[in-house]
Protein backbone atom coordinates (compact mmCIF):
# COMPACT_ATOMS: atom_id res chain seq x y z
CA UNK A 1 0.00 0.00 0.00
CA UNK A 2 2.83 2.40 0.42
CA UNK A 3 3.56 2.59 -3.12
CA UNK A 4 0.53 4.16 -3.95
CA UNK A 5 0.98 7.04 -1.80
CA UNK A 6 3.83 8.09 -4.21
CA UNK A 7 0.89 9.15 -6.53
CA UNK A 8 -1.29 10.96 -3.83
CA UNK A 9 1.55 12.87 -2.15
CA UNK A 10 3.42 13.64 -5.31
CA UNK A 11 4.40 17.20 -6.48
CA UNK A 12 6.14 16.25 -10.12
CA UNK A 13 3.43 15.13 -12.08
CA UNK A 14 4.30 17.70 -14.07
CA UNK A 15 7.27 16.06 -14.68
CA UNK A 16 6.11 12.72 -16.10
CA UNK A 17 2.94 13.64 -17.61
CA UNK A 18 4.67 14.57 -21.09
CA UNK A 19 6.23 11.33 -20.87
CA UNK A 20 3.09 9.11 -20.93
CA UNK A 21 1.20 11.30 -22.79
CA UNK A 22 4.04 11.52 -25.54
CA UNK A 23 4.23 7.25 -25.06
CA UNK A 24 0.60 6.91 -25.26
CA UNK A 25 0.23 9.02 -28.30
CA UNK A 26 3.17 6.68 -30.34
CA UNK A 27 1.21 3.36 -29.63
CA UNK A 28 -1.80 3.68 -32.57
CA UNK A 29 0.73 5.34 -35.25
CA UNK A 30 3.48 3.28 -37.92
CA UNK A 31 6.29 2.27 -36.20
CA UNK A 32 8.20 1.08 -39.19
CA UNK A 33 7.56 -0.10 -43.02
CA UNK A 34 9.16 -2.98 -44.69
CA UNK A 35 8.53 -3.73 -48.00
CA UNK A 36 6.01 -6.09 -47.73
CA UNK A 37 4.04 -3.83 -45.19
CA UNK A 38 3.81 -1.15 -42.16
CA UNK A 39 3.53 -2.21 -38.65
CA UNK A 40 1.78 -0.33 -36.02
CA UNK A 41 3.95 0.45 -32.38
CA UNK A 42 1.40 -1.16 -30.25
CA UNK A 43 2.96 -4.35 -32.13
CA UNK A 44 6.26 -3.72 -31.24
CA UNK A 45 5.16 -3.18 -27.79
CA UNK A 46 3.37 -6.09 -26.98
CA UNK A 47 6.09 -8.54 -29.15
CA UNK A 48 9.13 -6.49 -29.11
CA UNK A 49 10.35 -8.11 -25.82
CA UNK A 50 11.06 -11.75 -27.68
CA UNK A 51 13.21 -9.83 -30.21
CA UNK A 52 15.78 -8.98 -27.49
CA UNK A 53 16.17 -12.50 -26.98
CA UNK A 54 16.79 -13.51 -31.05
CA UNK A 55 19.21 -10.44 -31.86
CA UNK A 56 21.59 -7.96 -29.72
CA UNK A 57 20.38 -5.56 -32.21
CA UNK A 58 17.13 -5.60 -30.85
CA UNK A 59 17.86 -3.84 -27.57
CA UNK A 60 16.44 -1.40 -28.55
CA UNK A 61 13.00 -2.40 -27.34
CA UNK A 62 14.32 -2.30 -23.69
CA UNK A 63 13.95 2.16 -24.03
CA UNK A 64 10.89 0.62 -22.76
CA UNK A 65 11.37 -0.74 -19.80
CA UNK A 66 14.04 2.35 -19.26
CA UNK A 67 11.20 4.55 -19.62
CA UNK A 68 9.10 3.28 -17.05
CA UNK A 69 12.27 3.16 -14.30
CA UNK A 70 12.38 6.94 -15.11
CA UNK A 71 9.31 7.89 -14.55
CA UNK A 72 9.04 5.79 -11.55
CA UNK A 73 12.75 7.54 -10.19
CA UNK A 74 10.84 10.94 -11.34
CA UNK A 75 8.06 10.54 -8.79
CA UNK A 76 10.16 8.60 -5.95
CA UNK A 77 12.55 11.65 -6.28
CA UNK A 78 15.84 9.64 -6.52
CA UNK A 79 17.50 12.19 -9.09
CA UNK A 80 20.57 9.68 -9.67
CA UNK A 81 18.35 6.86 -10.70
CA UNK A 82 16.19 8.69 -12.74
CA UNK A 83 18.85 10.52 -15.13
CA UNK A 84 20.64 7.01 -15.35
CA UNK A 85 17.88 5.48 -16.51
CA UNK A 86 16.67 8.20 -18.69
CA UNK A 87 20.21 7.98 -20.46
CA UNK A 88 19.83 4.08 -21.03
CA UNK A 89 16.35 5.25 -22.55
CA UNK A 90 17.71 7.62 -24.79
CA UNK A 91 20.31 6.21 -25.88
CA UNK A 92 18.95 2.72 -26.67
CA UNK A 93 16.24 4.17 -28.32
CA UNK A 94 18.29 5.77 -30.32
CA UNK A 95 19.97 3.09 -31.30
CA UNK A 96 17.79 1.90 -33.71
CA UNK A 97 18.27 4.47 -36.08
CA UNK A 98 21.76 3.35 -36.34
CA UNK A 99 20.71 -0.61 -37.37
CA UNK A 100 17.29 0.80 -38.98
CA UNK A 101 18.01 -1.21 -42.19
CA UNK A 102 16.91 -4.45 -41.55
CA UNK A 103 14.44 -6.20 -39.14
CA UNK A 104 14.30 -9.58 -37.65
CA UNK A 105 11.60 -11.98 -38.90
CA UNK A 106 10.19 -12.34 -35.41
CA UNK A 107 6.88 -10.60 -36.87
CA UNK A 108 6.97 -12.09 -40.44
CA UNK A 109 7.48 -15.98 -39.86
CA UNK A 110 11.32 -17.14 -40.75
CA UNK A 111 13.60 -16.05 -43.49
CA UNK A 112 16.25 -13.91 -43.81
CA UNK A 113 15.84 -10.00 -42.04
CA UNK A 114 13.43 -7.67 -43.64
CA UNK A 115 14.88 -3.97 -44.91
CA UNK A 116 13.40 -1.15 -43.40
CA UNK A 117 12.01 0.91 -45.83
CA UNK A 118 10.75 3.84 -43.75
CA UNK A 119 10.41 4.45 -40.40
CA UNK A 120 6.81 6.25 -39.48
CA UNK A 121 6.20 8.91 -37.18
CA UNK A 122 5.02 6.35 -34.25
CA UNK A 123 9.03 6.01 -34.05
CA UNK A 124 9.93 10.05 -33.68
CA UNK A 125 7.11 10.31 -30.88
CA UNK A 126 8.93 7.38 -29.12
CA UNK A 127 12.05 9.07 -29.54
CA UNK A 128 10.56 11.96 -28.22
CA UNK A 129 9.13 10.52 -24.82
CA UNK A 130 12.79 9.22 -24.32
CA UNK A 131 14.12 12.49 -24.84
CA UNK A 132 11.49 14.28 -22.66
CA UNK A 133 11.87 11.08 -19.74
CA UNK A 134 15.67 12.50 -19.97
CA UNK A 135 15.22 16.00 -19.63
CA UNK A 136 12.62 15.51 -17.16
CA UNK A 137 15.09 13.34 -15.31
CA UNK A 138 17.54 16.27 -15.10
CA UNK A 139 14.68 19.03 -12.94
CA UNK A 140 14.34 16.38 -10.44
CA UNK A 141 15.68 18.26 -6.78
CA UNK A 142 18.54 16.00 -5.11
CA UNK A 143 17.32 14.88 -2.00
CA UNK A 144 18.68 16.53 1.49
CA UNK A 145 19.56 15.01 4.27
CA UNK A 146 18.21 16.29 7.40
CA UNK A 147 20.60 15.63 10.10
CA UNK A 148 19.25 16.10 14.12
CA UNK A 149 21.29 19.29 14.75
CA UNK A 150 19.56 21.32 12.07
CA UNK A 151 16.45 19.59 13.33
CA UNK A 152 17.02 21.79 16.58
CA UNK A 153 17.64 24.72 15.10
Amino acid sequence: MKYFTIFQKNRYWYLVMPIIILYLLCIPFTAICTIENCSPSFLYLVIGWMGVFISILNLSWLANVFIFFTIWNILKINRNWAIINGVLSFVLSALFIIHYHTIGRLLYGPGPPQEITSIGPGYYIWLASAVTALISSLFVPKKTIVTKEAEIN
